[in-house]
C-alpha cells in the first residue's frame, strides 16, 4: 500500500511540478513548464514603448507550443491597432 501511494505522488510531482525553461530577450518574458501546463509570465515590448505584462498558463496541449506561437495566439487590446489610439492612451499614461 505504501509502495502505491509513493508511486502516485512521484506520478503527480512529474506531472505538476513546473521546472524554469529560461528568461527570453523580448523584454524579460520567463516560461516554466510541467508536463500538463506551462505558466508565461510575459514582459515584452511592442508598439514602440508600451510594455505588455500578464501571467497566462496554458493547459496541456498548449503548453507543448513555443513562446512565438503562443506570442500569436494573444489577444491583445484591438484599440491599440490604431496608433493615434495608442499614442494617445501612452500620453495619458504618462501623465498619471
Amino acid at each position: 500500500m505504501k509502495k502505491k501511494i509513493i508511486i502516485a505522488v512521484i506520478i503527480l510531482l512529474i506531472l505538476f511540478v513546473p521546472i524554469p525553461c529560461g528568461t527570453y530577450e523580448d523584454g524579460g518574458t520567463k516560461a516554466y513548464q510541467a508536463l500538463t501546463y506551462k505558466i508565461v509570465k510575459w514582459n515584452r515590448f511592442f508598439y514602440n514603448d508600451f510594455k505588455f505584462q500578464e501571467i497566462v498558463v496554458y493547459w496541456f496541449p498548449h503548453n507543448l507550443k513555443d513562446i512565438d506561437t503562443l506570442w500569436e495566439g494573444m489577444c491583445i487590446d484591438p484599440a491599440f491597432e490604431n496608433m493615434s489610439e495608442f499614442e494617445s492612451f501612452r500620453d495619458a499614461e504618462k501623465n498619471q
